[in-house]
């Protein structure tokens, strides 16, 4: 049985910038990225680690520098995250992707914690892995991985893709999100997709808890046919899941489910095709989360 925690492979990753030195100098490396030719990435970076010193500055009245250095790393993040395209390709460029999947991204994190659970038979859940995590879920006999946070230029997504393709994954994805509900097509593909993909398969999102959880939950409804009760276990604190924080939305959708067709049973599939309505889902959470209930 696999635990939630794992120590760190000692063998050689499948990707040689893994093996690089965790000490190198973010600056030094985005500098790099700028000498070749990666302008996308050097101008994210701006010749600082990360762009960081410049953001420590309290800017405007009423807010806490935490507040402030939380809003310049999110919005300095989301003009990372997609940069890396052209820049991947080379090797400055790829050691700068490999320090935003580390530090932005919160990879450090997961070499330890990894939040794998069995969800169903050939079914796993977890957070996102890294090349060398990859490695050790194909050598347990996984053969597809299902990426919930959708595909783009993103570091994350660009050391999945090249790690998947060298030893022999399938990488499928889907994009759901954490904190409102995802559109009805994007649901209705997702259930398709479980309907085929090739088991045993590992589903994950960033880090194993919000959207890996209501895609657990949906699996175990739409394949298993398993109850609600069981399918709310797969959005559960000890996953690092929280009903009353903003992921608590995915909890109501479940809800909405269940009393929406407590009278006259119907397929989750069929709900999400003819009474899926996440615009009125969310107002009913917020309203509950602002004091309603």
């Amino acid at each position: 049985m696999f635990a939630h925690f794992e120590w760190p492979a000692m063998e050689p990753s499948s990707t040689a910038v893994f093996d690089a030195p965790l000490y190198r100098p973010a600056h030094r490396l985005a500098a790099r990225a700028r000498d070749a030719e990666a302008p996308g990435m050097a101008s994210a970076c701006q010749g600082r680690p990360f762009g960081l010193s410049r953001h420590l500055v309290p800017q405007g009245a009423g807010e806490t520098m935490f507040d402030q250095l939380k809003t310049r790393l999110k919005t300095l993040d989301g003009r990372m995250r997609d940069a890396f395209d052209g820049a991947f390709a080379t090797p400055a460029g790829r050691r700068a992707a490999f320090w935003h999947f580390q530090l932005m991204d919160h990879a450090f994190l997961r070499r330890l914690w990894t939040n794998l659970y069995p969800v169903a038979p050939g079914v796993w859940r977890s957070n996102q892995p890294d090349p060398r995590r990859l490695r050790r879920y194909r050598d347990m006999g996984i053969r597809t991985v299902l990426s919930l946070r959708g595909s783009g230029a993103s570091s994350h997504f660009l050391f999945e893709q090249e790690a998947c393709r060298e030893l022999g994954l399938t990488l499928v994805t889907s994009k759901l999100y954490a904190r409102r509900l995802a559109p009805r097509d994007e649901l209705l593909t997702l259930l398709d997709l479980f309907e085929t993909i090739e088991k045993p398969f590992v589903m994950h999102c960033k880090s194993g808890s919000d959207r890996a959880g209501i895609a657990s939950a949906l699996y175990l409804l739409h394949v298993e046919g398993a109850t609600i009760d069981a399918a709310r276990r797969m959005l559960h604190w000890r996953f690092i899941h929280f009903r009353r924080s903003a992921s608590g939305v995915l909890d109501e959708m479940l809800d909405s489910y269940e009393v929406d067709t407590r009278a006259a049973p119907m397929p989750l599939r069929d709900w999400i095709a003819t009474r899926y309505d996440p615009p009125a889902i969310e107002a009913a959470f917020r309203a509950r989360r602002n004091g309603g209930r």
